[in-house]
């Protein structure tokens, strides 16, 4: 009995006939999936006609009974092939698993955008060879949506790699053309208006519309690019031709090393901001990435990591102000405190269920106690100072993520409880810290977080021990909207900021509460070093200023390389 197919479309075989015959019964009438006569020397015409070269990718989309894919592998031995079915029971009634050669792959695939991806994939992997796509007259018929999703993307014979055909490596020694990887993250609008500022010309591709891991850790956190990204972004490096390509957080790469090696064949030069931990981010994956790039720490204390990893440029870059905080803090504002942020919960929980050296209650107490009393010693040597050595770098790197977020939950808890402020952040937020605390939904950066920093005249600070000497983006974002930021030390305060006019610093929660109370009731002094830290802010510390130091570090290691 023969099985329905994709379309309404129906499979039937005549196994009494040599060769047997096996058509495809559709609106128009059956349709032959081979020649009913003579199907090898079908499959040599058709091979004629598409004038395949060695390294070639043919794509076969209905393989039917496997002639096409045959004849390939025994007269075209350096030519690939992929044969892709997009019904399960065409495949297995046919049997093309077994025929397809040994230089093809067959697959599966009833969604045209995920066989699209596949691929891609495949080329990615064979260097971007040119791709020949044929497709079986039967299947056109039978499948026709399916199809035309294909050749959409795909056009019927030979499909040229397009960075080979249309990108030529140039000499570069000063950058002046910078490709923006559009990741969705927070600082994407700020990259690209400084990048405006500066005068450089800009291209943007998007990568994705879902969350911003470079490793997936678990479903929850899973980042895949689209599939049409890599023909997206060859496209734009042919037409656009940068000096550079630009992305926060290795965002867009995968963990393969495919787009890595791409952009490495291509001599396009890479530049990453990492504005998060690269230890949660890349998580051991160093294949995934390129040890030329050019990589900009907003902690200083994880440049010797990346240094003992491989990479050769490495810099501290702080992080800066945003200019849609810029303006307002005029009229009259509440009378209270803030604090903005997350308890840290969920992350924990995610962590947690990661791998991990076994520690003792005691001995994580110990360590998150040793890393409260000393913030800038990073948790690696906390560990080591604390004797606790693992023969797995997984299993360390998961257990310094993990005490460093305990260990900010810790330091939050006690300031906020010493401390009364209202509280912008996860519902965990209210059990933490018991009935009474004013606690408040989380806020979009953008559309949200600057009302709130406008409304409040006093906000307070508590640092992520992730950053053991940098500062985090509410030291820039609260005074650029007017308030006083009541902060946490930090070193990297002294070197940004004149800490004795332009900043308000605590060591304690007793300390904090009582300045916090202070500046409430005396708002003209809190409003006059607000003021001298937003002109600071101004003057040195924007977005587009962070840019000019990363874009000049990266023309002077472009000279000395030439």
């Amino acid at each position: 009995m023969p099985e329905t197919a994709l379309d309404g479309s129906r499979l039937l075989i005549d196994a009494g006939t040599d060769p047997p015959r096996v058509w495809l019964e559709t609106e128009e009438g059956p349709r032959y999936v081979h020649s009913r006569y003579d199907p090898r020397r079908e499959a040599q015409r058709i091979l004629q006609q598409l004038k395949v070269r060695d390294g070639d990718l043919v794509v076969i989309v209905g393989g039917g009974l496997g002639y096409l894919s045959r004849e390939l592998a025994a007269t075209a031995a350096g030519v690939n092939t992929l044969v892709i079915e997009p019904d399960r029971s065409t495949a297995v009634t046919l049997g093309c698993r077994s025929e397809v050669g040994s230089a093809s792959e067959l697959i599966v695939e009833t969604d045209s955008a995920q066989a699209l991806r596949r691929i891609t994939t495949r080329q990615m992997n064979l260097g971007f060879c040119d791709v020949v796509l044929y497709v079986n007259p039967a299947y056109a018929a039978a499948f026709p949506a399916y199809v035309q999703s294909i050749t959409a993307s795909l056009r019927p014979g030979r499909n040229r790699s397009s960075f080979r055909t249309a990108f030529k490596p140039v000499s570069r020694q000063q950058v002046g053309r910078v490709l923006l990887l559009d990741t969705g993250y927070f600082l994407q609008a700020e990259l690209a208006l400084g990048l405006s500022t500066l005068e450089l010309k800009q291209a943007t591709v998007t990568v994705a519309n879902r969350s911003f891991r470079f490793t997936p850790g678990s479903r929850r956190l899973r980042y895949e690019a689209a599939p049409d990204f890599i023909p997206r972004l060859l496209q734009c490096v042919a037409e656009f031709k940068p000096d550079l390509l630009l992305t926060v957080n290795h965002l867009g790469f995968d963990r393969e090393g495919r787009l890595a090696a791409l952009l490495q064949e291509l001599q396009l030069p890479v530049a990453v901001w990492y504005v998060d931990s690269p230890t949660y981010i890349l998580n051991g994956q160093l294949q995934g990435v390129s040890y030329d790039h050019h990589l900009f720490v907003w902690e200083s204390s994880y440049l010797p990591e990346l240094a003992r990893a491989g990479f050769k440029n490495v810099s501290h870059l702080p992080l800066a102000g945003a200019n849609h905080m810029r303006g307002g803090g005029a009229g009259e504002r509440l009378g209270r405190g803030v604090f903005v942020g997350g308890s840290n919960n969920s992350g924990i929980r995610v962590w947690r269920e990661k791998p991990r050296l076994r520690l003792s209650e005691e001995e994580i107490d110990r360590i998150v106690a040793a890393q409260r009393a000393r913030p800038d010693v990073g948790i690696q040597q906390h560990l080591q100072n604390a004797g606790v050595a693992g023969d797995s770098e997984l299993l360390r790197r998961n257990t310094e993520s993990l005490l460093v977020l305990q260990t900010t939950r810790r330091e939050r808890i006690e300031l906020l409880r010493q401390v009364p402020v209202d509280v912008y952040g996860d519902e965990d937020w209210s059990e933490l810290l018991g009935p009474g605390r004013r606690v408040l939904s989380p806020v979009d950066y953008y559309d949200e977080l600057p009302e709130v920093y406008r409304r409040h005249a006093v906000h307070l600070n508590q640092t992520s021990f992730q950053m053991n000497s940098t500062v985090n983006q509410r030291v820039f974002d609260v005074p650029l909207c007017g308030g006083l930021l009541v902060t946490d030390y930090r070193s990297d305060l002294a070197d940004l900021f004149d800490i004795k006019r332009e900043c308000v610093l605590y060591h304690t929660p007793v300390e904090a509460a009582d300045k916090l109370r202070w500046y409430l009731d005396n708002p003209e002094t809190a409003d006059s070093v607000a003021a001298l830290a937003r002109r600071r802010i101004e003057s040195e510390h924007l977005y587009h200023h962070r840019l000019r130091t990363m874009i000049n570090t990266i023309n002077a290691r472009l000279r000395e390389e030439e």
